[in-house]
């Protein structure tokens, strides 16, 4: 039988991601590394999981062992972890558009504000007008990205991943303020 849900590709580092979540949740330690490797540390967080749930302790993941960490992390996960990424259309945006997703690029760039020294908040108004268009220009210039204010692909993968890196991040602004 095939699992259609394991992926070959990287399957040690989908497992080391669901043990992480559940150690987590249970206070195990040590969490495994997310790093790809099905090394020793792996093995062991596996036979931890297989003990603990009833299934023959071999450090190996099967079939069953992959199904029931699947099984038991998903819901875990839907709770605790970060949210699943969010997909966006990526219409032509000119100056003075209107839309929805506008409050997003809005939202992204004000939770950006706090973690570099003079980067503008914007208001949100739905509308791409010019204080948010110059703040993705400065997204897309030191992304490397043409700072052309398109909110294409390559802006929107940019901005997300400013958003995800600054997430665990210590704002600036408050570390300046309290003289770190």
């Amino acid at each position: 039988m095939i699992c259609p849900d394991y992926t070959p590709s990287l399957p040690a580092t989908q497992i080391q991601m669901w043990l992480r979540t559940l150690f987590k949740q249970e206070g195990i330690r040590p969490l495994p590394a997310v790093d790809g490797v099905y090394s020793e540390n792996t093995a062991a967080s596996v036979r931890c999981f297989q003990a603990s749930h009833g299934l023959p302790v071999t450090g190996v993941v099967d079939f069953a062992t992959w199904t029931a960490i699947r099984g038991a992390a998903e819901p875990v996960s839907v709770c605790t972890g970060l949210p699943g990424p969010l997909y966006v259309n990526c219409p032509e945006t000119q100056l003075n558009t209107q839309g929805g997703y506008l409050y997003i690029v809005q939202a992204i760039l004000n939770s950006l504000s706090p973690h570099f020294g003079n980067f503008p908040t914007v208001a949100y108004t739905g509308s791409y007008d010019t204080s948010t268009r110059d703040l993705v220009c400065c997204i897309q210039k030191a992304s490397g990205l043409p700072d052309d204010g398109q909110l294409n692909r390559q802006t929107w993968n940019a901005m997300a991943s400013l958003y995800n890196a600054n997430q665990t991040r210590t704002p600036l602004d408050w570390l300046l303020s309290n003289g770190k």
